[in-house]
């Protein structure tokens, strides 16, 4: 795979960001860290592009993105399960994670470089709290949650940040025997990031419409 082909699949979260924008005045507001999530994304794949165009590290932008990511992840969690006790241990996560960013970039390592042991942490936690989410829709929910955005953007966390975690661990291990493993190691997540935007795509045509009220006389 070159290149090229590699840079055209990593703008697969195009579709889900123009339907994003297209309905965002209508779509409920609960959702509105995922509509942002994938904006930054986007935003994230072209700074990318343009820096790496001109033989410029992606590492700094790449580890402000995943940080940022994170946190709307949080976010998005806390409107999805309001309550004190929820808000409380979304939030005490988020910022025990941030404390592991801060030593992988800035005490330990640096922004400049790619660092993995907050990328390993945080797609450990994000993968659990999305499997929490879907047994708890799968609990709660009589309609059919194919349907239901929440399972859905819960899936596409699942695809992406388990295969993500795995290369991570790979990488920070250097368990890789071969130049070709390790291409492979590095091509698969390509496909894997194209499933979960797919999937992020179909969340996004199923994100829910605000509620419309009309006034009784």
């Amino acid at each position: 795979m070159n290149y090229a082909l590699i840079d055209i699949l990593s703008y697969s979260i195009l579709p889900a960001a123009c339907i994003c924008l297209m309905r965002y005045t209508v779509i409920l507001k609960t959702y509105r860290p995922f509509i942002w999530l994938v904006w930054l994304s986007l935003l994230n794949e072209l700074l990318s592009s343009v820096l790496i165009h001109y033989r410029i590290s992606n590492a700094c932008n790449n580890n402000c993105f995943i940080l940022i990511e994170w946190w709307l992840y949080i976010a998005l969690f806390i409107r999805w399960q309001p309550g004190r006790k929820s808000r409380l241990f979304y939030t005490a996560t988020g910022c025990t994670l941030t404390a592991v960013w801060l030593y992988d970039n800035v005490w330990y390592g640096s922004i400049w470089r790619f660092n993995s042991w907050f990328r390993i942490g945080y797609s450990f936690v994000l993968v659990l709290m999305a499997i929490n989410q879907m047994n708890a829709l799968i609990v709660a929910e009589r309609k059919n949650i194919l349907n239901d955005a929440r399972f859905l953007i819960s899936a596409g966390i699942i695809v992406y940040f388990c295969y993500k975690a795995i290369v991570e661990i790979w990488y920070l291990l250097h368990l890789y025997e071969s130049k070709e493993f390790e291409t492979a190691l590095f091509i698969i997540p390509v496909i894997v990031n194209v499933l979960s935007n797919s999937i992020y795509t179909i969340a996004s045509l199923c994100l829910p419409r605000k509620q419309k009220f009309s006034m009784l006389y």
